[in-house]
């Protein structure tokens, strides 16, 4: 593993992106979430994640392996729809649901996700 200060963001965004989506999935299927479930969801540790990841620069998910990129971006996929009914804009989890689905100011990954994550993972394919 790389001593890189970005590999280490992408690796803590993958590993945030992963314990969040432990929770909100059961056996491979989306838990039948509530209001409360979904309140009583701590996503700050990964919008902090995705934060400091968008500072460093989203370039730094390349350092991620292939399988891994390919699972972070699922998952991330996967949370970001389980979650988007919840985040009216007078609600408290608003800011939150915002900066993960790329409306919020911590929202690039999401941004970029569509065009980067296939250029990601081809480039990853071509180092094969």
């Amino acid at each position: 593993m790389s001593k890189d200060p970005g590999a280490a963001l992408a690796r803590e965004f993958l590993g945030e992106t992963n314990a969040l989506y432990e929770r909100i999935v059961k056996n491979g299927e989306l838990r039948p979430l509530t209001l409360s479930d979904v309140e009583s969801l701590d996503l700050s540790p990964l919008t902090k994640a995705q934060e400091a990841l968008d500072q460093a620069g989203v370039a730094f998910l390349e350092t991620l392996d292939l399988a891994d990129l390919l699972v972070l971006t699922h998952r991330f996929e996967i949370i970001v729809r389980a979650l988007a009914p919840y985040g009216r804009e007078d609600g408290p989890l608003a800011a939150h649901l915002a900066a993960l689905s790329g409306q919020g100011p911590q929202g690039a990954y999401r941004k970029a996700s569509a065009e980067s994550a296939a250029l990601f993972a081809r480039r990853k394919l071509g180092q094969a």
